[in-house]
């Protein structure tokens, strides 16, 4: 046979190649007409920031009337937050972190920084109220979100502070034109805000493990089971309690088993209440880490990013230029800026 006409299977791989090729020129289009240095961080963005926003647009339904209190919520979620404060919490945490987590994700496209600084900084500004809102309304619903335990509030209260934290960061080293810090920071933000999508996951996984593990269970008031069952005494002493039966002790507290089964609400209500506090740490942690990883394999942008601070702080006759933000020579104990 002549070496010299291809064999089917060398038409494959070439009809692959090409498909490839094809592909990552695709790819490329895009990230370069975004503003994109590097094809990595642009297919970071894509997959995250398009979590994020596809995310924040999905649950928007929660904020529709009809659909607050019924079938956007666990089951007993929507108990605590019916009026008062804790009704005006999750309006407030509702309302403002999920349009938050559309415009954050504008933040982080280059042309816009680029071509559209005003709108960037307006976005920017708008992005920190609304973050700063919904964390406020997330604060007032930590004493009874899913059970309320320690654990539960504990990690409501730990993410708030790294978020607001870093969001403070950021703000604070943009003002001093230190644009390399300003982007951790917030990346770091926007990140450890969105670990409640990783959260959910982690969430429902745990609650499934804890129904096959068996003998777990979490308190609810009686009150709360009938609210949950609509004050149904048959549903009541079916699938609640029977110590609950009749409304004569709603503040009495009663033991639910956990279990994740669609045909009983509230043991399945009570399987993510158990899985809820741990959720959190474990979705926080693994944001942590992976953006920390991000940061430890893009310095070629880090170091980009200094040199135009150096540039603008020494405009802007800052005193220590390159390093008028909080950065490690000038707070901590690394070696002096150079530029290059």
């Amino acid at each position: 046979m002549d070496s010299t006409v291809p064999t089917t299977e060398d038409q494959s791989i070439s009809n692959r190649s090409t498909k490839q090729n094809l592909w990552r020129r695709f790819w490329s289009f895009f990230s370069v007409r975004l503003g994109f240095q590097r094809l990595f961080s642009f297919t970071c963005f894509v997959i995250l920031g398009g979590i994020l926003a596809g995310f924040s647009l999905a649950h928007f339904r929660s904020l529709v009337p009809h659909r607050y209190y019924n079938g956007a919520f666990a089951p007993g979620e929507t108990y605590w937050v019916r009026s008062g404060a804790r009704k005006v919490g999750m309006i407030m945490h509702l309302g403002a972190i999920l349009p938050c987590g559309i415009l954050a994700v504008l933040q982080f496209v280059p042309i816009i920084r680029k071509n559209y600084l005003l709108f960037h900084r307006i976005n920017g500004y708008i992005v920190l109220t609304l973050l700063a809102v919904g964390v406020a309304g997330a604060l007032i619903l930590s004493r009874h979100s899913f059970g309320g335990d320690v654990s539960s509030g504990g990690g409501i209260y730990g993410l708030a502070f790294i978020v607001i934290g870093s969001a403070l960061m950021g703000y604070y080293n943009i003002k001093h034109l230190q644009i390399e810090e300003h982007r951790k920071w917030m990346l770091r933000a926007i990140v450890y805000m969105s670990s409640i999508i990783t959260q959910r996951i982690i969430m429902i996984i745990s609650a499934i493990i804890v129904s096959s593990v068996g003998g777990f269970a979490t308190a609810w008031y009686c009150d709360e089971i009938a609210y949950t069952l609509d004050y149904n005494d048959t549903k009541i002493a079916i699938h609640g309690s029977r110590e609950c039966v009749g409304g004569s002790a709603p503040t009495r507290q009663v033991l639910i088993p956990a279990h994740m089964d669609q045909e009983e609400p509230i043991q399945m209500a009570s399987a993510l209440r158990t899985a809820f506090g741990n959720s959190i740490w474990i979705a926080m942690l693994i944001h942590i880490f992976v953006l920390e990883v991000y940061f430890h394999l893009t310095p070629k942008e880090t170091a980009r990013l200094r040199s135009i601070s150096y540039q603008k702080q020494l405009e802007a006759g800052f005193e220590h230029p390159g390093s008028a933000g909080i950065t490690s020579d000038r707070w901590g104990d690394a070696d002096p800026y150079q530029p290059k």
